[in-house]
């Protein structure tokens, strides 16, 4: 185990090497434009969102930093900020590892879907009450599933999980073909599933907290400049 004078020491070498390898990079690249590998992490919910337009418009905007991507979960982000094999993440503020840096983009609230021929389909609004007896097909990643079964155990129910899958895309599936009911924050434009079976989205009443997305990085090492500007492109971007 390293003292506390050996873990300054190995901040301090793992600074000089990021500094030599930006310096190198700049050497490389014309004069004033920006270079250089960015290793982005994102949950996969959000992924669909954030990514095409980073990919997209940020690319463009920096044809010499190269994007790379990495879908993971937040429980399997733990410790990969901090030594630098990721450079930043896309993730919900619930269950962020460590203590990086951070920046709110946007908040959403749950919301429910449903098949289209689904009883409460018609309903402006659904409750939790309502839907506790009835089959769910829950999105089964962290922090996903805490959140949907906090929402419930907060008003003292416990609803009945038929289904549970990782993928998001198979919760909408699921449901549309009219297996159970989900409960969902990220939303899409199209109103259908895969297979082209229409889905239903509904609020929740009473309403729920909204849950925060947020871009975050690592505290230990010094921001490299095309890092800062993606930090600075995901801030100013109107996220739909």
């Amino acid at each position: 185990m390293l003292t506390a004078t050996g873990r300054q020491v190995v901040a301090r070498a793992r600074t000089l090497l990021s500094e030599a390898a930006e310096l190198e990079q700049e050497l490389r690249t014309p004069d004033g434009e920006l270079s250089g590998p960015i290793t982005i992490g994102c949950y996969p919910t959000l992924a669909p969102m954030i990514l095409p337009v980073l990919l997209h418009e940020f690319g463009e905007a920096h044809p010499h930093v190269s994007l790379e991507i990495v879908e993971t979960t937040q429980d399997l982000l733990a410790g990969r900020l901090e030594s630098g094999e990721i450079d930043v993440a896309f993730v919900y503020e619930t269950l962020i590892p460590g203590n990086p840096n951070h920046a709110r983009l946007f908040a959403r609230p749950a919301h429910v879907i449903l098949a289209a021929d689904d009883p409460f389909a018609e309903r402006d609004v659904v409750r939790l009450e309502d839907l506790v007896e009835r089959d769910m097909i829950l999105l089964d990643s962290p922090p996903s599933s805490q959140h949907t079964l906090s929402m419930f155990a907060a008003r003292g129910l416990r609803p009945r999980v038929r289904h549970r899958t990782s993928s998001y895309e198979v919760v909408r599936t699921l449901v549309a073909r009219g297996l159970g009911y989900g409960v969902l924050v990220q939303r899409i434009q199209n109103p259908a599933s895969y297979e082209g079976y229409p889905l239903a989205v509904k609020e929740i009443e009473p309403a729920v907290e909204p849950v925060a997305v947020e871009i975050i990085w690592g505290a230990e090492a010094p921001t490299t400049a095309r890092v800062q500007a993606l930090i600075d492109f995901a801030l100013a971007s109107e996220w739909t």
